[in-house]
């Protein structure tokens, strides 16, 4: 069982270094607890992260609204374990290869990146970014189950930006019928999305071409 969080360490290191007190504290006390369920062997990993990342957003949502400090940051110590540990189980299988690995590390780091920006805000300023944070949950849990479902020269697009969800927010919002309430919307959702920047990138390059040519 150890083996698979051989990385752990590797993550907990930089991360507990500039984690604050009651974070650090929580994080290692939801670690622990979370590596014994997965130890007890009684439920499959799928079924055991799925569950902590239930939990753990709904202690967010609780921490958000609430003027405790102290709760914000247990939340984010308990939802760090369960990222941290989900990392370590990543690593114990085979890596994903070329643009997808690169995209879905480039997702967790920014959507990471993003939740602590937005955790640092005033109560007022978290509500008025709501559809943009139900985006990028949104988005994020389906890279996180269904990165399957993304072809290779879809992962290729997104690896041309530094920050794939910023990127497809940025086209989202100008989209109208998006919705994101399945599994099967997002899928329908992201084809189509595809689908329309192939064509304007080759409706560019045309237009390009007859310029240079008209030269």
């Amino acid at each position: 069982m150890n083996k698979l969080f051989e990385t752990l360490p590797d993550y907990e290191g930089g991360y507990l270094r500039r984690a604050k007190q009651d974070e650090a504290e929580s994080y290692k006390t939801e670690s622990e607890r979370i590596k014994k369920r997965i130890a007890a062997g009684a439920e499959s990993l799928e079924d055991i992260i799925y569950d902590e990342q239930q939990k753990v957003a709904k202690a967010e949502i609780r921490a958000i609204f609430s003027s405790d400090v102290t709760a914000r940051e247990r939340a984010q110590g308990y939802w760090s374990a369960v990222e941290l540990i989900k990392n370590s189980l990543s690593d114990s299988k085979p890596l994903l290869g070329g643009a997808q690995e690169q995209v879905l590390e480039k997702i967790k780091i920014e959507y990471e990146q993003y939740r602590r920006e937005i955790l640092s805000k005033s109560k007022e300023e978290i509500f008025a970014s709501g559809e943009k944070n139900h985006y990028f949950d949104t988005i994020k849990d389906y890279f996180d189950t269904c990165s399957e479902r993304t072809s290779d020269w879809e992962y290729e697009i997104l690896n041309q930006h530094g920050k794939p969800l910023e990127f497809l927010y940025d086209n989202y919002i100008n989209g109208t019928n998006n919705s994101l309430q399945s599994i099967g919307d997002i899928s329908e959702y992201l084809d189509s999305f595809f689908e329309s920047y192939a064509r304007r990138d080759e409706r560019i390059s045309t237009q390009s071409g007859k310029r240079g040519a008209e030269m």
